[in-house]
């Protein structure tokens, strides 16, 4: 009989409900510091720019605005946005553990991945429409990738790498 614990998705599942509580606890629909901006560029992006000629307004790149856009062309609520935090979070330390997998001892990386998990700074964004979700969760891809091309040498995921770092630039 196979233990549950060894499915790094059950292991590690009470971190998403962890992660989707905080989202209902602390979610506001008041945009706060930089969220209003990505909103902003992902409404100019949904017509079609990304900043308006007559000011240019290129503060920071245009990846997470990319990302909201199917949410705010779709007028989804905000919360929707912040429960996709508490995925890429959730995913990115999947991700981890799969990625120390390969380098460590399963308690090893267990043990590593419940630090990564555990990270309570990395909480504090998790409610708000900002790229520190998507930026954990991107560079716990790149890693993954680029492990899985050095000890399989499939091109898939070298490639995959590259277009994960792309993105992670226009982050």
């Amino acid at each position: 009989m196979k233990n549950h614990f060894s499915n790094p998705w059950l292991l590690f599942a009470p971190y998403l409900l962890l992660f989707i509580l905080l989202v209902f606890r602390f979610h506001s629909d008041e945009m706060v510091g930089d969220e209003s901006r990505y909103v902003g560029f992902a409404e100019n992006l949904l017509r079609g720019f990304y900043s308006p000629k007559s000011e240019v307004n290129l503060w920071n790149g245009s990846g997470y605005p990319i990302l909201l856009m199917p949410f705010v062309g779709f007028k989804l609520p905000w919360i929707a946005i912040s429960l996709l935090n508490a995925v890429l979070h959730f995913l990115s330390i999947i991700l981890f553990f799969k990625t120390v997998s390969h380098f460590a001892s399963r308690k090893m990386a267990v043990f590593f991945t419940f630090l990564w998990a555990t990270y309570y700074l990395a909480y504090q964004e998790i409610a708000l429409i900002m790229t520190e979700c998507l930026t954990m969760f991107l560079i716990s891809a790149i890693g993954f990738c680029l492990t899985k091309y050095f000890f399989t040498e499939q091109k898939k995921f070298g490639v995959a790498a590259g277009f994960l770092l792309g993105y992670l630039v226009l982050t």
